[in-house]
């Protein structure tokens, strides 16, 4: 991610190298809209809350440890003027909580079949897992808040046990 000076609008940029005969022959480079890449995820988000039944975070990683999406704006490349001249700041994994740090590593690493984990963020039980996105240097972590998703569980659980008492009763008279 990087912020245009100029604008100040943020940018995804994406890059190839040109390789013939195992030379280097250059390079070809475009960029996306930061708000394009931003409105895509807010679709996911949104899928992924109709399928858990509850909110979910992203947190996308590359594998320099910087952060390429974060929910939190604050953590997002932004311009900041220092000494007079305007510079693009770029968060990297070492601003995120420290008892979080493992995990984000694990993400840089680009760790495959990490599993799930319960983590506590913003004072809230949540599920989180991440996976890299095949064909770049990045990795998607999703959050997602555990006791929703588990009321919903337990519900059928408390149903299906009246269920068997019942059953059982009938069976047993």
């Amino acid at each position: 991610p990087v912020v245009s000076l100029s604008n100040g609008v943020r940018q995804i940029m994406i890059c190839q190298t040109l390789h013939k005969n195992g030379h280097l022959n250059g390079m070809i480079a475009g960029s996306i809209s930061f708000d394009l890449f931003a409105k895509e995820l807010q679709t996911l988000q949104e899928q992924a809350q109709e399928t858990f039944g509850t909110n979910v975070k992203f947190l996308i990683v590359n594998d320099q440890g910087n952060i390429v999406y974060h929910w939190d704006d604050n953590m997002l490349v932004h311009v900041k003027e220092e000494n007079g001249s305007k510079i693009s700041v770029t968060s990297s994994i070492s601003d995120l909580p420290s008892n979080f740090v493992e995990y984000a590593q694990k993400m840089v690493s680009r760790e495959k079949d990490f599993g799930v984990v319960g983590y506590t963020l913003d004072n809230t039980k949540e599920l989180f897992s991440f996976a890299p996105i095949d064909g770049t240097y990045m990795t998607m972590g999703i959050f997602v808040d555990r006791d929703p998703m588990f009321a919903q569980i337990r519900s059928q659980l408390g149903f299906a046990a009246i269920w068997l008492v019942f059953v059982t009763l009938i069976v047993t008279v």
